[in-house]
């Protein structure tokens, strides 16, 4: 099961703060195909980023076989999605 639980990517600079993500939670079992559809800059990308392990979320966690990113060093994580998933 690839999870996401209250997801959420703040970007921020002096003067702004863009909610890249904001909120959001998913679970993807086995075998499941999804889509994600969406303006350009709506999220579809990051959301992908954060359920892939490749960015770590502000807020929120992600998960993929029971397994918490956020529980990983780094080098650990490298080598976790090396293993199980591809862009």
């Amino acid at each position: 099961m690839l999870s996401g639980h209250d997801l959420q990517l703040v970007y921020r600079d002096a003067a702004h703060e863009v909610r890249a993500v904001d909120g959001v939670s998913i679970d993807v079992a086995e075998g499941e195909f999804i889509g994600l559809l969406g303006p350009s800059g709506s999220g579809k990308s990051s959301l992908l980023y954060l359920l892939a392990g490749l960015k770590a979320p502000t807020g929120g966690s992600a998960s993929f076989a029971g397994q918490t990113y956020a529980a990983l060093s780094r080098d650990a994580l490298a080598g976790f999605r090396r293993s199980n998933f591809g862009f």
